[in-house]
């Protein structure tokens, strides 16, 4: 396909349109071309989907940390193939994953995504990752490129990187990916590298687009571009999500010459190219995808990768258990089992197998207690506890339904530009089986009103967030009482907006509960 021939088509302002996003999740899309949008999704550890369906149930796969320690590359090409068909299911063309950042300090919050503090290792799994993907249709897209080896002021910080270590180390897999792998895209990081930000940096185009050859898109991390005109010069091909602002005045930079023509023209041809290589443009081969299956059937593999990244460091003869005997399972993650990290390693799988579930469900005899609480606030609602499908509705100022969807999960995250239009409000109803019998604490958190309606009957009502922060029926910990009659079946919570669950109160959220006997199908 002649790209340069469609890039001849674009006036300058179309050709700035394409170099950021048209949502959060999607690129903007210029039908006069056959050019559609193409849809991106969150990684590694499983395809959340975009803001269409992303509630809805996911297949999860053991975090990156874990796949490593498998040493297989043939699982991880596996997972990269399921990881497609999800893809498939989700209606996603680009899967922003492997992170193959190194684990060079115990501090960074998401090296249970990276897969090692190995660079050969590293990028020997996440080539392997990448070609099952993109063999079956679906682009990958390396982050975070690079030496985003830490969250502490990731948005700022500068990592100085002398020569050599940077090279052998953290560029290391980024090298062997592009030339083993040829990935589709790359992301650019947050952080700075020897004095300038990721998204205006040096490296874009050496070594990265230079003696690497690497033919791709290279994609902000999301909100990593700070300089519109900076970020185009060095190398950024497409800024997420879109549409940027400080793209607002690039046009007149570029006929001004602070911006040269040909920076942007590459920028598009190499977000045509991927566009060719997903299907997203008329004319282009179709990719070979698989067929969409059902997230119930990578249960197996999701399995089978969990026991290959389980290492027995050493073994006293206590193992294998054998016989009848009882076994006490103690800690707070027998019974909360802590399955997935956070941010853009979260989905939604149908359901969870606690330790405690599983050793019971294999007929042994087990005793438990918690010992311990890791948080202060509520714990979330884990997928089996959810009676079917929670519902949430969109709601305008009026109180009519503006828009409807199903959820597998009933913690929702939603960024304002994503909300339906028309929409202030959102109400969320689920059923809530409890595990044991007792009294239950129930609550909700978020920015903004908030009411929480049991039964037809509200319990709670905040309407704002500069109310006392704990309630006179709220307590400070989430403990069970001495069992009490059956709860009501029915629950709806109904909020302003939705943010992360915590007790801790902040400018954008707040989080208050109070307690409901159980047990039976209880609300949440």
């Amino acid at each position: 396909m002649n790209l340069d021939h469609l890039l001849d088509q674009l006036d300058l302002d179309t050709k700035i349109l394409l170099l950021s996003g048209s949502g959060a999740w999607t690129t903007a899309a210029v039908p006069a071309i056959g050019l559609r949008e193409i849809s991106v999704s969150d990684g590694p550890v499983g395809v959340r989907g975009t803001s269409r369906d992303d509630w809805a149930a996911s297949a999860a796969f053991p975090s990156g940390s874990a796949t490593a320690a498998s040493w297989d590359v043939e699982l991880l090409h596996r997972l990269g193939a399921a990881l497609a068909a999800e893809a498939v299911r989700k209606g996603v063309d680009v899967v922003l994953g492997p992170t193959i950042n190194l684990h060079r300090t115990p501090l960074g919050g998401r090296h249970f995504e990276c897969m090692a503090e190995d660079p050969h290792l590293t990028g020997e799994l996440a080539a392997a990752y990448v070609r099952g993907l993109q063999q079956a249709g679906i682009g990958a897209c390396p982050k975070h490129y690079v030496a985003n080896d830490a969250e502490t002021d990731r948005m700022s910080v500068d990592n100085l990187v002398d020569e050599r270590t940077l090279h052998e180390l953290y560029l290391a897999p980024f090298e062997t990916v592009v030339a083993d792998a040829a990935p589709w895209t790359v992301m650019a990081a947050y952080n700075g590298v020897d004095g300038a930000p990721m998204t205006e940096n040096d490296l874009l185009a050496e070594p990265l687009k230079g003696s690497w050859g690497f033919d791709g898109l290279v994609v902000s991390d999301w909100g990593a571009v700070y300089d519109g005109e900076r970020a185009v010069t060095a190398g950024t091909d497409l800024s997420m999500p879109g549409p940027e602002p400080r793209y607002a005045g690039l046009a007149d930079a570029v006929r001004a010459g602070r911006v040269p023509g040909s920076a942007v023209d590459d920028a598009v041809r190499r977000l045509l190219l991927l566009a060719a290589r997903t299907g997203a443009l008329e004319g282009s081969p179709a990719p070979d995808r698989p067929t969409a299956g059902r997230v119930e059937d990578l249960s197996p593999l999701a399995r089978e990768a969990a026991a290959a990244g389980s290492v027995l460091l050493t073994n006293d003869g206590v193992l294998p258990l054998t016989g009848a005997g009882r076994v006490a399972l103690v800690g707070p993650g027998a019974a909360d089992i802590r399955a997935l990290g956070g941010g853009s390693a979260i989905v939604f799988p149908p359901h969870l197998v606690t330790p405690l579930a599983g050793l019971r469900a294999a007929g042994v005899d087990v005793v438990t207690a918690p010992g311990c609480l890791l948080a202060e606030g509520l714990r979330q609602v884990r997928p089996d506890e959810l009676v079917d499908e929670v519902t949430v509705r969109w709601l305008d100022a009026d109180g009519a339904v503006v828009a409807e969807q199903g959820a597998a999960t009933a913690n929702l995250v939603r960024i304002t530009a994503e909300f339906p239009a028309g929409a202030v409000a959102l109400e969320l109803t689920c059923r809530f089986r409890p595990d044991q019998d007792g009294e239950w604490q129930l609550g909700v958190s978020g920015a903004g009103e908030h009411r929480l309606t049991v039964a037809g009957t509200e319990l709670l009502h905040r309407a704002h967030l500069d109310a006392p922060a704990t309630p006179p029926c709220c307590s400070a910990r989430p403990r069970r009482r001495r069992p009490a009659s059956r709860c009501a079946p029915a629950r709806t919570s109904r909020w302003r907006c939705t943010g992360c669950p915590t007790r801790r109160r902040s400018s954008s959220s707040a989080a208050w509960s109070c307690r409901v006997p159980g047990p039976g199908t209880t609300p949440s």
